[in-house]
């Protein structure tokens, strides 16, 4: 009987082990790519899932679809936005290349400016500072209104207001 509980308890203090590696390795990587070093240590911290859980709204669900307007590099472009697509997704349906990676609401690739209306931010790791001041993730966000216009801005814009609270 002695011999099952060891196998448990041994995996338990791997497994703390790994993520407290992976948790430094993680700070000393802020410094090759802050945004995606950061969100993913917020996230296994759990913070990123308690802001993303804040912002999870399940009545405001897309029913029908919606043209958005997305502005890349100075050209704007209607994208129809079908119930259960992201922007980004319509865009990419529609033949725009938007920058993005991961697709998760975490690595801030896909950043975008809402110009007018209204979006559901979905379940990105933006802070609510950041998304009061007009920003979304076009992975995850969705239309909440029929006047939507967003316009696709560089990471770096939004990157210093996602983690000003947490150098202070």
């Amino acid at each position: 009987m002695q011999r099952l509980y060891r196998i448990p308890l041994l995996l338990l203090l791997i497994l703390i082990s790994t993520v407290a590696l992976v948790e430094s390795l993680g700070e000393s990587l802020c410094f090759l790519c802050p945004s995606s070093a950061h969100l993913y240590l917020r996230r296994l911290r759990g913070d990123a899932l308690s802001v993303a859980a804040r912002r999870h709204r399940p009545s405001t669900q897309l029913m029908s679809s919606r043209i958005v307007k997305v502005s890349i590099n100075g050209d704007t472009y209607d994208v129809t936005v079908n119930p259960g697509d992201s922007i980004l997704e319509a865009a990419e349906e529609a033949g725009l290349e938007l920058p993005h990676d991961c697709r998760l609401g975490t690595c801030l690739q896909c950043t975008a400016k809402v110009v007018s209306g209204s979006v559901d931010h979905g379940m990105g790791t933006l802070d609510d500072e950041v998304t009061e001041a007009g920003y979304t993730l076009a992975c995850q966000a969705t239309p909440l209104s029929d006047d939507v216009h967003i316009e696709i801005v560089e990471e770096d814009e939004v990157i210093d207001k996602q983690f000003a609270n947490m150098y202070k």
